[in-house]
């Protein structure tokens, strides 16, 4: 029997829906089986899961997001229990038959998870996501006249290479204080260099906030402490002209208008 003719089945149809998390390279597989199955290849752990209805709109700009429901205690809701991953997580939904499991699955919603909180006893996570039409119907900022460069640092108009040994280095942290981070050999790079640049551990990553020698203050400290362990940490940038041009010496590809006068000349006196 087809997928097609299970589906429409009043007494043949035993449909499972199949989870799958991705943030990074990382994945965590779910399902609302009864047992823990293997598909393609991949182990879904049979858990307590539930989804809210999938709505079909005309218009996605309405934005049909769903909410999970699984236990608190799993690994996926657990990596927002102190702080918001670097990376954004997205989430695919499959749903198949028990008599069907091998032969076809079929995708019934992809999207990106939006938010994740928890009850009040910490028991139970809701994670809300938003399907992936929705981001195909949002409006692509344009550049604005700004004394301040609007490419991302490492971008192809930037044209930094990320990956240059110049600005990507990597550190033993020997000390862990909340957001704080030292790295012996990062003051040496020079004051602030590594300040709006990012610290790469264990598949994460966390915005630099802060620098002082040694010591660089993350946005938010990682779920996993790095406490002895090796991070890469790259070069930031503070957006201006000088900055591009030292240590970057990339003011060819500025790209900001640092010269736009600040007092409206034809309105000068008036």
């Amino acid at each position: 029997m087809t997928y097609d003719t299970y589906e429409s089945s009043v007494e043949s149809g035993q449909p499972i829906e199949l989870y799958e998390f991705l943030i990074g390279s990382t994945y965590y597989h779910y399902t609302s089986n009864a047992e823990t199955i293997v598909v393609s290849g991949f182990t879904y752990r049979a858990i307590p899961i539930s989804r809210g209805r999938l709505a079909m709109s005309r218009d996605d700009k309405s934005g049909d997001r769903i909410q999970i429901t699984m236990p608190a205690s799993e690994a996926f809701p657990q990596l927002y229990v102190n702080a918001i991953p670097g990376q954004r997580a997205s989430m695919t939904i499959r749903r198949t038959h028990r008599n069907d499991i091998a032969a076809s699955t079929v995708v019934i919603f992809k999207g990106m998870v939006q938010m994740v909180s928890f009850d009040v006893d910490a028991t139970t996570a809701k994670i809300t996501v938003l399907p992936v039409t929705c981001a195909q119907t949002r409006p692509i900022p344009r550049r604005t006249y700004s004394a301040l460069c609007a490419h991302m640092l490492y971008d192809g108009r930037c044209q930094v290479v990320e990956t240059s040994a110049t600005w990507k280095k990597i550190f033993t942290v020997t000390t862990v204080s909340d957001a704080d981070i030292t790295c012996p050999g990062a003051g040496a790079c020079g004051a602030d260099f590594f300040v709006a640049g990012f610290v790469t551990y264990n598949g994460d990553y966390r915005l630099v906030v802060a620098q002082s020698g040694d010591v660089l203050t993350l946005i938010n400290p990682f779920n996993v402490s790095p406490a002895g362990e090796a991070v890469v940490a790259n070069a930031g940038c503070q957006k201006t002209l000088a900055n591009c041009a030292s240590p970057f010496a990339n003011t060819d590809n500025f790209g900001g208008f640092p010269f736009v006068p600040l007092v409206n000349p034809f309105e000068a006196g008036m």
